[in-house]
């Protein structure tokens, strides 16, 4: 058995729990002959802290200060989805995200996914007031996509004040939320065109589904209502 622990400062009180929760019953699991630490590797920035914890500064992957944290899988922390999904997928992986990264740095602005991405989340929040993001997945191998954006733009981009501490005057990102319960959080923003059961234009609706399948007809429908609502297919 093998035990991750994936905490950038070795701090963070839930993943602490969580590692010394795993560590007890490895423990007790294991016997007293047995070499705990040999079982306990840590991804982490912290190396003095992973040793305090009982983790071989060998055993530690090493990850830079700057980087995002845990859900930072390109980095270190993704060593566990390199374990399960296998060297070749995981390098396909990466692969993907230096593609995108080369299209940030090299593609013309007007075509450029990101920038063009970030505009319209200004627009949409200061603009027209849509403070709410729903990322609404379809698919149950996307169940942790909406935890996994919610730290890459609530935590990184939410902020209240700009690099030199100046309170802002503008909102720097909406709140992001969502889960797998696309059916019927579509079906209320299907029924809020004709009922007051919800605000069009105050969310806007991300959904995993393939606008090309059956469903697609429920998406083209929610669509029509108001100019607000926007499903997008991630299919």
């Amino acid at each position: 058995t093998l035990l991750i622990i994936c905490s950038k400062t070795f701090t963070t009180e839930e993943t602490l729990a969580n590692a010394v929760t795993a560590r007890n019953w490895l423990s007790v699991s294991a016997g007293e002959d047995c070499d705990i630490g040999s079982h306990l590797v840590a991804v982490s920035a912290a190396v003095k802290k992973a040793a305090e914890f009982g983790i071989a500064p060998e055993s530690v992957l090493p990850m830079w200060d700057w980087v995002g944290g845990r859900y930072s899988l390109w980095s270190a922390i993704g060593v566990s989805c390199a374990l399960s999904l296998g060297s070749a997928n995981f390098r396909a992986l990466l692969a993907g995200a230096e593609a995108m990264d080369r299209h940030f740095r090299e593609a013309d602005l007007a075509y450029n996914m990101p920038v063009v991405l970030a505009l319209l989340e200004v627009w949409y929040v200061n603009f027209l007031g849509s403070r709410s993001h729903a990322v609404i997945p379809y698919c149950e191998d996307l169940t942790l996509l909406p935890p996994f954006l919610q730290q890459l733009s609530m935590e990184s981009n939410g902020k209240r004040v700009d690099r030199s501490g100046r309170e802002l005057d503008f909102s720097t990102a909406p709140v992001l939320w969502g889960g797998g319960v696309a059916g019927s959080l579509l079906g209320a923003a299907h029924n809020a065109c004709t009922s007051a059961s919800l605000t069009p234009g105050r969310a806007r609706v991300y959904s995993t589904m393939n606008c090309c399948t059956a469903r697609g007809r429920k998406a083209s429908k929610i669509n029509s209502c108001s100019s607000r609502w926007w499903l997008c297919s991630w299919a």
